[in-house]
């Protein structure tokens, strides 16, 4: 098992930056990490109080 962290900000708490910085993320750590996404098995996420208008891991 491989654990990996990554953390983005979200300045606009709006559904269209939570995915639009979400997906930016989730692809560098893919690409930073050379990652078969075939063989991720699982992705945890989480995020502060006041992340409101969408949940990244959605």
């Amino acid at each position: 098992m491989i654990s990996i962290r990554g953390a983005t900000t979200i300045l606009n708490n709006s559904e269209e930056e939570i995915n639009k910085n979400t997906i930016e993320l989730i692809n560098e750590i893919i690409r930073v990490n050379n990652l078969n996404v075939e063989k991720i098995h699982t992705m945890i996420f989480s995020c502060t109080d006041d992340i409101t208008k969408a949940y990244p891991g959605a």
